[in-house]
């Protein structure tokens, strides 16, 4: 389930089941709840994803849908576990539900895909950090805009 919780002007997004407990983290938030970030309707400029590409379906799919809700010039912020960097750590997320693991390689592939472009990235054990924006569009100059 997806969750967004509005709270004093920040926009909070996150995945899991427990709206109850995240009604205790932002007690007077709004909440929607969706199977898919495809399902809602919500535009955002910064994202924060905190092991949760171990738990989508199609992360590719998620991705592009996040892309095309995410503001021109938006992040994301990603925090995922390398499952090269630290394979027990990656292969312990299955046992509490993640779909599948994945390498810093697969994960920046996925990201890619879905159009965001790589802006910093590190490794702190066992998570792969990075910065991703959707790039913003160019102003056409005048002698451009003959072709729109």
């Amino acid at each position: 389930a997806h969750i967004a919780i509005f709270e004093l002007g920040v926009r909070y997004r996150g995945y899991g089941p427990r709206i109850d407990l995240a009604r205790v983290i932002a007690p007077s938030g709004e909440f929607a709840k969706a199977v898919s970030v495809c399902e809602i309707g919500i535009r955002a400029d910064s994202v924060l994803l905190f092991e949760k590409l171990q738990r989508f379906t199609d992360p590719v799919r998620e991705l592009q849908c996040l892309y095309s809700r995410l503001e021109q010039g938006g992040v994301v912020l990603v925090a995922e576990p390398d499952a090269a960097l630290s394979p027990a750590y990656a292969a312990s997320q299955t046992v509490f539900g993640a779909l599948g693991v994945a390498t810093r390689k697969q994960i920046s592939k996925f990201l890619a895909v879905a159009g965001f472009k790589p802006e910093a990235e590190a490794s702190f054990p066992p998570y792969y950090l990075s910065v991703w924006r959707k790039p913003a569009r160019r102003s056409l100059t005048p002698p451009e805009r003959w072709m729109e």
